[in-house]
């Protein structure tokens, strides 16, 4: 998904990236889901047929099982929204985000598993928690890819003549009465180049085979 979505935002075809993006968004709420409604409703039978439990053991596994099957549709959207963040150039994003929900977790595990009603259970709810600040943080970091500012309205004036690309050649009046001067020129999004701390010169060509 990443060369996909990074080659096309190069290419200035943002609406493409979008639907790319929608299309992986779609592919990921159909398998995380299911997995995660299937892993909590079935999460007794699941841990006495992998792990041989029974009686109160089974009921303390199935109990964590439930809870921890519900990460498991916050983790695909989180891989997700990964995704979309390093392919706009914002690698060191999920980063921060994971140190940031890591440290919350570690907290909430402290609270809630000294809590006699919660007890081990506390260390799943942390857990599912944790995944939640992460995708909401990425969620809240999101470049927003698509989004393009489309002008709409009436034009009033087209000029005649030679110009250049850079002189006004008609004037569109907007439907809150704004005037917009249109000139040949277009701008075209060009993706950001990723940092780097040193760049050595080529020896030798690359060899792709084709």
């Amino acid at each position: 998904i990443i060369p996909a979505i990074t080659s096309q935002l190069t290419l200035g075809n943002r609406m493409a990236a979008k639907a790319t993006e929608e299309s992986a968004a779609r592919i990921t709420g159909l398998l995380s889901l299911p997995c995660a409604v299937g892993l909590s409703v079935l999460a007794a039978p699941v841990m006495a047929l992998l792990g041989g439990y029974s009686g109160e053991n089974l009921k303390l596994a199935g109990s964590l099982l439930a809870v921890l099957g519900i990460t498991v549709f916050f983790y695909g959207t989180i891989q997700y929204t990964n995704v979309v963040l390093q392919s706009h150039g914002y690698a060191h994003v999920p980063v921060i985000t994971t140190l940031l929900s890591a440290g919350v977790r570690l907290a909430l595990v402290v609270v809630l598993v000294v809590n006699p009603q919660l007890g081990i259970l506390g260390v799943p709810a942390a857990t599912l928690l944790c995944y939640l600040c992460i995708f909401l943080l990425n969620l809240m970091s999101s470049p927003g890819s698509g989004k393009t500012t489309t002008l709409k309205g009436t034009i009033v004036d087209i000029k005649s003549g030679s110009f250049n690309v850079t002189e006004t050649i008609a004037t569109l009046k907007t439907e809150d009465g704004k005037e917009v001067p249109l000139t040949m020129t277009q701008k075209w999004p060009v993706r950001v180049g990723r940092p780097y701390q040193k760049k050595y010169n080529p020896v030798a060509p690359l060899q792709s085979g084709q």
